[in-house]
């Protein structure tokens, strides 16, 4: 019997050190960061952050309904998809930030953020940059990245790319 307590001890031990590792060490140096988790839409994602679960609907970017009642009433343009699946077949590790003028959620209670991917490129903007959303302001408040995305989507528009493809969507969704 006077075994297993000195083994006891040392797996209590063992599973403190183990958690103070996963739970301090990691996030600090690695900064914790959220993981994909599922992506509803290319504009609405499912998010673990911290442990927790949470919706987040990309602030700025409305890209075209892959699901949902409005699915019907929008020009399905599916390559918002591939190009969100392509971003997140290797990596689904991504960091979230609030804009403090977009506010904290939106009337549907998700969590506005952008999204950044590890090279940190926004997510955001790529969406619209490659002509795969449009801008998305409906609180109309200056949000910190509008005129970039603004500049993005005028560059798509130009290009006739994505959903601005007069053979396509022609702009609309």
């Amino acid at each position: 019997m006077r075994i297993f307590k000195p083994i006891f001890t040392i797996l209590v031990l063992g599973l403190i050190i183990y958690g103070l590792y996963q739970f301090l060490v990691i996030p600090a140096l690695f900064g914790g960061g959220a993981k994909l988790v599922s992506m509803i839409d290319p504009d609405t994602l499912l998010v673990k952050e911290n442990g927790k679960l949470m919706f987040v609907q990309l602030i700025g970017a409305d890209a075209p309904e892959l699901t949902g009642p409005n699915k019907s009433r929008q020009c399905d343009d599916s390559r918002s998809l591939k190009l969100a699946a392509d971003i997140f077949r290797t990596n689904r590790q991504i960091s979230l930030s609030i804009d403090g003028k977009a506010g904290e959620k939106d009337d549907l209670g998700r969590n506005l953020r952008y999204v950044n991917l590890p090279d940190g490129t926004s997510y955001n903007g790529l969406l619209i940059k490659d002509g795969l959303a449009v801008e998305s302001n409906p609180k109309n408040i200056d949000y910190k990245l509008k005129d970039e995305f603004l500049k993005d989507q005028e560059e798509a528009k130009s290009k006739g790319t994505g959903i601005w493809d007069a053979n396509g969507c022609g702009g609309r969704f």
